[in-house]
């Protein structure tokens, strides 16, 4: 077996081959999730100490954070007051004085002595009209050093989180109690002496046309940088591998589904389409006309479809489906559509059944709430075809659905469902045509990571004219919202209040993550309130003259179709909830949303829940009550006083987020994306998604022998998503 070959294969090798990986070590890492060769190549720094540009003491700028090279000209130790132990030195070069400080680091009096040269890398601070750094980073050095011979320090000698030359980029990496950031790089070093030159799996002219350097030099590059240059080069190619085999993995799988089927080639003609127009008591936005424009035309094509049709709360989503489950329907097959709650599902049923049927288009509704007799006959009518459309929930996937000929699956919010329900309704006709609707804002370049080698439609503006204003109010002055509520109320409208879970104590984890899991969400303190305490408070208290509902997954569904009849005949003002209502939820007359505990929410969840006011032509107003914020949670609360788009919400959201925060939230495909920013990297990610396109239509299934390792690649990484 060829040398670099075999050095590929050893990157599966688990982590404790690496010399000095063992006992605590070996524990450590895997307690960081770093079980082979490969994931400790792949653990790259999170941040870098450049010790590279050394500065003269007389010029080092205030509470910049800066490298400095001195001698040590004074060492001393001593307690303090309070029973620590303070280090400090003074060290000078031939501009000045720094005075560097260290606490309860008792070892340090033992280690820096007089006569010592001495690297240090800190904030500068004045003190006494002496510069002063507090407890920073530092190693000692020789001439020899710095005259560029490099250093092989032994595991722990000094506490700077440097690589093999300190006065170069240091990488510090996450590390836990059992290892440190130094011995990770060592490990890493040592691991790169079993494997030197593996095989590259990006094609050579793909790296040549967007000039990335080799894998073997990006891997020594970030870990071991020499320059800011190579740093940055090195960064730059893994960013692009990462955004790469995502994007490669997602459409590489569904090419593999697609082997032995063709798709369906949806008829031209617009007999119910024409008839619909009519029906309708509004006219299509300009978005909206774009995107059945461009679902049709790819459901008209042979190809398979698989498009995401983007739309914030309210502009209009489900009509332009509606377009697609008739193109089905007049073509002689049948459609599904699958909706992540059983309150959106019926929905679907309350919206466009009295449409189809005067289309004259039989459909059926799928849920849990269906009697037994009830199952069997929905089952049969779907089986023979005697049903054209069906919706539902999970109902839809059940074995014992199986449709007759089913050209055109719509999922409505797709990451509201685990991988294995997408699958398995997309396994009962793998050919068919495929929409995913979500209201989530997403941006191209977050939806090109998440989705893959998919079209997007996006419907950019909302029908009608009502506005809604957005309102950060403190817990303490509550009073307020309600004021606004009870104004409403005098006005004939209705209102929601929403909380972040439904009773005291707080629930279990999964059930917490079952009502707060969000794409931009963040869960960081206790729960305070609970929809049913709410429900009596304001019972009670707040408006004791009007009639107040619940309305939580703990329902039952007759229960829950009476109460939602009856908010939307009005004979109920009030709905206190929890985030049930976030989706398909449509009542023109509720003009005033509360949501309790708004900071235990995250953007994109507040964004839809606000969205279920303001439906019709009256104004309406939202209120977030926030209890003790941090500073990092008012500020995102702001953005959506000053965003009522969408989009321009995620954008500014994005902005803050880390590199790899949305890793876990893609449905399918290749590994990690920890070095990717969907904002800072979205060229890139564009560029990937191009250079995926074209080598796909090259080579469908990866079968050249010129792609073999992509392909190993692509299953290496399909099988650490699976596991």
């Amino acid at each position: 077996m060829p040398a670099r070959t075999e050095q590929t294969q050893s990157l599966a090798s688990d982590v404790s081959a690496v010399r000095f990986a063992h006992g605590k070590r070996l524990d450590g890492l895997r307690e960081l999730g770093i079980q082979s060769i490969r994931d400790l190549l792949e653990h790259y720094p999170f941040r870098y100490d450049d010790f590279s540009q050394v500065v003269n003491i007389i010029d080092l700028p205030l509470g910049e954070k800066k490298a400095v090279l001195g001698t040590i000209h004074e060492a001393k130790g001593r307690k303090t007051s309070k029973g620590g132990f303070l280090s400090e030195v003074t060290i000078t070069d031939k501009t000045g004085t720094l005075k560097a400080i260290w606490f309860n680091q008792r070892w340090l009096a033992d280690t820096l002595t007089v006569g010592k040269m001495i690297l240090l890398l800190g904030k500068v601070d004045h003190q006494g009209g002496l510069p002063h750094m507090l407890s920073p980073l530092h190693t000692l050095v020789t001439t020899e050093q710095l005259e560029g011979q490099s250093l092989e320090q032994d595991g722990e000698i000094s506490s700077v989180e440097s690589g093999p030359n300190p006065v170069g980029i240091a990488p510090v990496y996450h590390a836990n109690n059992l290892i440190s950031s130094n011995w990770i790089k060592r490990l890493v070093l040592e691991s790169r002496k079993l494997v030197s030159e593996p095989l590259d799996p990006l094609p050579a002219p793909l790296r040549v046309s967007r000039r990335l350097v080799s894998r073997q030099i990006a891997w020594h590059n970030i870990h071991t940088p020499s320059t800011a240059d190579e740093l940055a080069q090195a960064r730059r190619r893994l960013a692009y591998e990462q955004v790469f085999y995502a994007q490669m993995g997602l459409a590489y799988h569904d090419a593999q589904q697609m082997q032995g089927y063709s798709g369906f080639e949806h008829s031209a003609g617009t007999r119910l389409t024409e008839k619909l127009r009519p029906l309708l008591s509004f006219a299509l936005t300009e978005s909206q006309q774009l995107a059945v424009t461009e679902i049709l035309a790819d459901m008209r094509a042979p190809a398979r479809m698989n498009r995401l049709l983007l739309g914030d709360v309210g502009s209009g989503k489900t009509v332009v489906a509606l377009y697609a489950i008739l193109a089905s329907v007049q073509s002689g097959w049948q459609a599904a559509m699958m909706a992540p709650t059983e309150i959106l599902a019926q929905q679907y049923a309350a919206s466009l059944g009295p449409l189809l049927d005067q289309l004259g288009v039989s459909w059926v509704l799928m849920t849990s709430a269906l009697s037994a007799k009830q199952r069997q006959e929905a089952y049969e009518s779907i089986n023979s075809g005697e049903v054209s459309v069906a919706f539902g929930t999970h109902a839809l996937i059940e074995p014992n659905v199986q449709f007759k000929q089913l050209s055109l699956i719509v999922i409505d919010e797709q990451h509201r469902f685990g991988v294995e329900h997408r699958e398995t309704l997309i396994a009962k006709s793998p050919a068919a045509d495929f929409l995913s609707m979500t209201a989530t804002p997403i941006p191209r370049s977050l939806a090109l990571v998440l989705y893959g080698n998919v079209k997007t439609s996006y419907l950019q503006n909302r029908p009608g004219k009502a506005t809604t204003r957005t309102t950060l109010i403190d817990s303490k002055v509550a009073q307020l919202a309600y004021a606004a509520v009870r104004q409403a109320l005098s006005r004939g409208e209705q209102a929601f209040i929403v909380c972040p879970y439904i009773s005291a104590p707080p629930p279990s984890e999964s059930e917490a993550e079952h009502y707060l899991d969000d794409l931009f969400g963040f869960l960081d303190e206790p729960y305070i309130a609970a929809a049913e305490a709410e429900l009596v408070h304001l019972q009670t208290q707040v408006f004791p003259n009007h009639r107040i509902e619940l309305l939580t997954s703990r329902v039952k569904s007759e229960d829950k179709q009476r109460i939602m009849s009856d908010f939307k005949s009005g004979e109920v003002q009030v709905l206190v909830s929890t985030t049930v209502i976030e989706v398909g939820i449509d009542v023109p007359n509720a003009t005033v949303m509360i949501v309790l505990d708004a900071n235990r929410f995250g953007l994109a969840q507040l964004h839809q829940l606000r969205g279920r006011v303001g439906r019709g032509t009256k104004d309406a107003e939202v209120f977030l009550v926030a209890t003790r914020p941090g500073e990092k949670a008012r500020r995102r609360l702001r953005s959506l006083e000053k965003y009522t788009d969408g989009l321009k919400l995620a954008e500014a959201d994005l902005q803050e987020r880390r590199e790899g925060d949305i890793t876990g939230t893609r449905q399918h495909g290749a590994g990690s994306l920890s070095l990717i920013n969907v904002v800072r990297d979205r060229a890139m990610i564009e560029a990937a998604h191009v250079d995926v396109n074209k080598l796909l239509e090259q080579d469908p299934l990866l079968a050249l022998p010129e792609h073999q390792h992509l392909r190993s690649e692509l299953q290496h990484s399909e099988n650490e998503t699976s596991n």
